[in-house]
C-alpha cells in the first residue's frame, strides 16, 4: 500500500532548512547588524572628533596671535585660517569659542588670560576665509578682517 511519499525518504532527509540551520543564520546576522551598526557610529564619532580637533586648532592659532600680541605692544600680526573652514570664532567673556556654523553646536572653547583687553568679536565663515589681522588699537587688541 503507498501513501503518496516517493521512496526517496522522509521529509528531513530531502534537505529541507532544518531549526538549527536558521537559528544559526540568525546568530550571524545579527552579529553582522551589530558590527555594521557599531562601524557607522564610530565612523560618526571620529568625523565629530576631526572636526573638534580642527576648531580647536583655529582657536589655538588664533590665541598665539593674540598672546603674541599683548605681549608686544607695538605688533600687528596677519594670520589665515584654512580656506574651508565652516566655523564661527566668537570672543566672549574671557573665552574663545569655535561654533559650527549650521546650528551654532560649541566644538571648542578656550580661556583668553587677556581677555579684559582683547576687544569681544564674532567672526563667521564669510570672515574667515581671508586674512585675520590682530592688533592693538584704542587700548585694546582688535581681532578684524585684514
Amino acid at each position: 500500500m503507498r501513501t503518496g511519499r516517493s521512496s526517496s525518504g522522509s521529509i528531513r532527509d530531502r534537505g529541507f532548512f532544518s531549526f538549527d540551520f536558521l537559528l544559526a543564520l540568525g546568530v550571524i546576522l545579527t552579529i553582522f547588524a551589530s558590527v555594521y551598526s557599531i562601524h557607522g557610529r564610530w565612523k560618526e564619532v571620529a568625523s565629530g572628533e576631526g572636526q573638534a580637533l580642527r576648531a580647536r586648532g583655529a582657536c589655538e592659532k588664533l590665541l598665539a596671535a593674540i598672546n603674541t600680541v599683548y605681549t608686544n605692544e607695538n605688533l600687528e600680526i596677519v594670520l589665515s585660517l584654512p580656506a574651508d573652514f565652516p566655523y564661527r570664532l566668537l570672543l566672549s567673556e574671557n573665552f574663545l569659542f569655535a561654533l559650527r556654523a549650521s546650528d551654532n553646536f560649541c566644538l571648542a572653547s578656550l580661556a583668553v588670560l587677556c581677555g579684559d583687553v582683547v576687544r569681544p568679536f564674532s567672526l563667521g565663515p564669510e570672515n574667515l576665509a581671508g586674512p585675520l589681522r590682530v592688533g592693538w588699537r584704542e587700548n585694546e587688541i582688535e581681532v578684524s578682517v585684514a
